[in-house]
């Protein structure tokens, strides 16, 4: 495709430790957050795309992890947080786009882009907005495009702890609406009608995972192997999904 950027790549462990030490500005303190920007990542590595919008953008420092090259849009209806993102962009990547409105007022051209980023977003949304939700990143996404899908899971590894000592399970963050288990999140994706890519588990948060970390990394092989092997213990996952080449009939 004419006029692509660069590949994506995979971003090297000191990436995300300096990547960190800025977004612990803006209060995204975990080095968790950052592995998973680096699974998405994994997700995506190789793959050459030529628009790309991230949804639920924040304050862009994922988007800072994509190639320098590629076109790229991000939204989010926190107008400080893509202030913050669209400052950063202004002096190291202009071409970036940011724009604080939901995805409905946009009006963005049909079929215009060929990656749609949606990632930790699906769970803040009401349940009667999902459908108009993907109809609209349906309509823009063009043609053997991807959607990149990430959600969190309910019963990751440390609410099967508390279930076992039978304690009540809980959302990651107190803002989510919902959270899906791996069934869940399957039955979400084939609602859409797109091909199955990829899907892969991403980021495992132990017990007492304060005092855990000091024991285990975060970013340990022990933990990528535990989650490759069981992934329903996993904290999220990373869906790729590919839109049909021809237009669905109705």
């Amino acid at each position: 495709m004419a006029g692509e950027g660069g590949a994506v790549q995979i971003p090297t462990l000191d990436a995300l430790w300096l990547l960190r030490q800025e977004g612990q500005s803006v209060g995204y303190r975990g080095i968790h957050i950052y592995l998973r920007y680096r699974a998405i990542l994994e997700v995506l590595a190789g793959m050459r795309f030529k628009r790309a919008l991230g949804i639920g953008a924040g304050y862009g420092l994922f988007d800072r992890l994509l190639p320098a090259d590629l076109d790229f849009t991000g939204i989010d209806i926190d107008t400080e947080a893509v202030a913050y993102a669209a400052r950063w962009a202004a002096e190291q990547r202009p071409h970036y786009t940011y724009r604080g409105l939901s995805l409905a007022a946009c009006d963005f051209p049909a079929e215009h882009f060929d990656l749609i980023v949606l990632s930790e977003v699906a769970e803040h949304v009401p349940e009667a907005e999902l459908p108009p939700l993907f109809a609209e990143i349906d309509r823009i996404l063009s043609p053997g495009g991807h959607l990149l899908l990430s959600v969190p899971n309910h019963l990751h590894l440390r609410n099967r702890a508390r279930r076992l000592f039978g304690l009540p399970t809980v959302f990651m963050d107190r803002t989510h609406l919902r959270e899906y288990t791996l069934a869940e999140a399957r039955t979400l994706v084939a609602t859409l009608g797109y091909r199955l890519r990829k899907l892969e588990p991403a980021v495992l948060y132990l017990p007492l995972e304060s005092w855990a970390a000091h024991l285990i990394s975060p970013a340990s092989s022990l933990r990528r192997r535990a989650i490759e092997k069981l992934p329903q213990i996993a904290s999220h996952f990373v869906f790729l999904l590919e839109k049909p080449e021809l237009a669905r009939t109705a």
